[in-house]
């Protein structure tokens, strides 16, 4: 399975049924319920996503290896 496949089985996963609910085709009295917090499920997602970027990159800014040979080597060139 490629990266491709998952993603787009993953979107498929998650888009689905939010999209069923958003339309009106699944009815139950729990979704009647929760509808609005279901509709802002697709942006808690994208916010969540963006959270774990930032902590990655920081992550990576702060464990950063160090080379004193290769800056030496570029300040005397």
């Amino acid at each position: 399975m490629t990266m491709l496949m998952r993603w787009l089985f993953l979107a498929a996963v998650i888009l689905g049924p939010w999209m069923a609910v958003l339309t009106n085709r699944y009815q139950s009295p729990w979704v009647d319920q929760n509808r609005h917090t279901l509709l802002l499920y697709p942006f808690a997602l994208i916010a969540a996503f963006g959270v774990y970027s930032v902590c990655v990159i920081a992550w990576r800014v702060y464990s950063f290896n160090d080379c004193q040979e290769a800056a030496d080597e570029l300040q005397k060139a």
